[in-house]
């Protein structure tokens, strides 16, 4: 089904958990013979877990994926089924958080032609950090973040898409987008109509258009390069 975008919300970032004491895995070129585990089939963490391997050289067969609902994932690595996780979005902030305080690691994506890679494989992702204090002691961690874009069928009325979008652009509604998703921060203004994986709504470009944002489309293919 095609759908148009009203604005992006927030970012959501990935999350790489190491299980604390195993043989080193500080960087992905080390997940050979490891078993990591991410999201179901078809999900953007599955997609962004193949994407990695390809970006840091690393091939998929030497890799065990196990691909499990989030519940399942943070079993795996807390029980140690897997040695590595591939966690997506905010839904995990807290289990992350739990994990960290039974010493398990995030592992950092610093600048790297690696990165770079990835990030040239899925054009809707962008660079991205944990910030600082976000969990206890922690530095600000590198990695990169996936954009989480409000989205709606093309036969949403175009006066209802803009009364939409000027409705949650409103300061009060900016901070329920907090509040709804805990540790979520809302995206700019100025960056809200960027960088969109597909078009806008009418309604939306209309809004944008009128409050003089800038409006930018990205080149975001169905399947990561090889």
């Amino acid at each position: 089904m095609a759908v148009t975008t009203l604005k992006i919300l927030y970012r959501q970032p990935l999350y790489l958990l190491v299980r604390g004491g195993t043989a080193p895995v500080s960087r992905p070129a080390e997940w050979a013979g490891k078993t990591l585990v991410t999201g179901p089939a078809g999900s953007d963490s599955e997609t962004l877990a193949l994407a990695l391997l390809d970006a840091y050289r690393v091939p998929r067969a030497k890799v065990k994926i196990l691909r499990l609902p989030p519940a399942g994932a943070v079993a795996a690595i807390r029980n140690g089924t897997a040695s590595v996780g591939l966690l997506l979005g905010h839904v995990f902030d807290a289990p992350v958080g739990d994990l960290i305080g039974h010493g398990f690691t995030l592992m950092s994506l610093p600048d790297t032609p690696e990165r770079t890679r990835l990030l040239q494989a899925i054009p809707a992702l962008e660079s991205g950090a944990i910030p600082p204090g976000a969990y206890p002691g922690l530095p600000a961690i590198s990695t990169v973040v996936q954009p989480v874009s409000w989205v709606a069928g093309p036969e949403l009325d175009p006066a209802l898409a803009e009364k939409l979008v000027a409705a949650i652009s409103e300061v009060h509604n900016q901070s329920r987008i907090a509040e709804l998703v805990d540790t979520a921060t809302p995206v700019p203004e100025g960056e809200a109509f960027q960088r969109i994986p597909v078009p806008l709504a009418e309604g939306a470009k209309n809004f944008a258009q009128s409050k003089h944002l800038p409006i930018a489309l990205i080149d975001c293919p169905a399947e990561p390069k090889h």
